[in-house]
């Protein structure tokens, strides 16, 4: 299913997109600060589901839903709001609608998706919903809350009872193709404990790990490999891993020179990717594993938005680097693409526009300035558009 989220607030935005992302059910997930912007994509792309925000800029979302309804008549609409108040309006709507009281956990946002996929069931994604064809299929996702899944069910027992041996997991599939010193496990794993025999420790969670994974498909205590005093993951026929398959993914990407084969390549990575990294809290060092994968995300919309900037598609940049802001706000470069693309569109003064809004950020967040380069091209667009409207202020009058 393609989703669609505003809200005019950008952290909740953000967070409603994460949410979203997590759902195996949805293949894309676009998302707008602005009502009439989402409006205006909606009336030239498909979608499915639509999260929105009940209290908007000019136009509230109860009429942003009645009027998506008129382009997409089978869409489904989950309100979100953080006052109970508007419920009864809601539910009196003649729509297919939800609503999502703020806050609202990723749970209850999987539960209205699950709700609107059962009422469509041919609207599920392509792409993550192989495992429900063939039984014997095993998919682990780490990206946003850990899960295992069977067969199309998901297996809750690592996480709910073992979050020791759950984390250890994760650990040794961050760390695949590399074979882990059990004395550097031990360290990690135990070391605010004090065991008489550490080694013995280890075995145990081992042993119990192997066992549980076994109870979900027979083969799968293969997956955890000792060997000389190590250990190490080792994946299994038919197993979907989501942080390797993005692994993949990034180093295709990186040298794919065809344009449809890199746009097959983005679809997986967006839909995969989801910004956060499930951790326990049960082993130091995590952040690095999320930085790395951060970074190639981003290293692989910089290759592919720079392939459409080349092709003039300046619109899909504007939808991909607005939605990919959602996940990180603060990249200078995905701002950067869209002061490019708004100019290539002949609208320098968005550009503009877009430069004080990071800078805005800059300031309110990280007490910092933009960097040099991004600050020059700002100054190049603005003088350009003071040309056009020498009413424009000038940046220390914006101060």
């Amino acid at each position: 299913m393609i989703a669609l989220c505003v809200d005019d607030e950008l952290l909740p935005l953000e967070a409603l997109v994460r949410a979203v992302r997590k759902s195996p059910d949805i293949e894309d997930v676009v998302s707008f600060d602005d009502e009439y912007d989402a409006l205006e994509w909606a009336k030239n792309h498909p979608v499915d589901i639509a999260f929105l925000d009940i209290e908007l800029h000019e136009m509230n979302g109860i009429e942003l839903a009645r009027r998506l309804v008129e382009y997409h008549p089978d869409l489904s609409v989950i309100f979100c709001t953080g006052y109970d108040q508007y419920a009864l309006n809601v539910l009196s709507l003649h729509m297919d609608a939800g609503y999502l009281l703020k806050p609202f956990r990723s749970s209850q946002v999987q539960k209205e998706i699950s709700h609107v996929k059962s009422k469509h069931p041919s609207g599920k994604s392509q792409l993550l919903s192989k495992d429900s064809e063939n039984s014997q299929t095993v998919s682990i996702r780490l990206m946003g809350e850990f899960s295992i899944t069977c067969g199309g069910k998901e297996i809750t027992l690592l996480s709910s009872k073992m979050r020791k041996a759950t984390s250890f997991l994760e650990y040794l599939i961050l760390n695949y193709g590399v074979q882990i010193p059990k004395q550097r496990l031990i360290n990690l794993f135990w070391s605010n404990y004090l065991y008489s025999n550490p080694d013995s420790a280890i075995k145990a969670l081992v042993s119990r790990l192997r066992k549980t994974l076994s109870e979900i498909r027979p083969d799968l205590e293969n997956c955890i490999v000792s060997d000389t005093g190590s250990y190490s993951f080792q994946v299994q026929p038919d197993m979907e891993i989501d942080v390797l398959t993005l692994r993949r993914l990034f180093s295709e990407m990186e040298t794919e020179e065809k344009s449809f084969r890199q746009e097959e390549l983005f679809r997986q990575i967006q839909q995969l990717y989801t910004g956060d990294l499930y951790f326990p809290g049960d082993f130091i060092g995590g952040e690095t594993f999320v930085t790395d994968l951060h970074t190639q995300y981003l290293s692989a919309v910089r290759r592919y938005t720079g392939r459409l900037m080349a092709d003039r598609k300046y619109q899909q940049v504007l939808e991909i680097c607005r939605s990919v802001s959602m996940i990180d706000p603060f990249d200078e470069g995905l701002h950067m693409r869209i002061m490019e693309a708004q100019n290539a569109l002949g609208h320098p003064e968005e550009a503009v526009k877009e430069y004080e809004k990071l800078r805005s950020l800059h300031r309110k967040h990280l007490n910092t300035e933009p960097s040099t380069e991004i600050r020059e091209y700002y100054e190049a667009l603005r003088e350009a558009s003071f040309s056009a409207k020498p009413n424009l202020p000038e940046e220390s009058d914006r101060k």
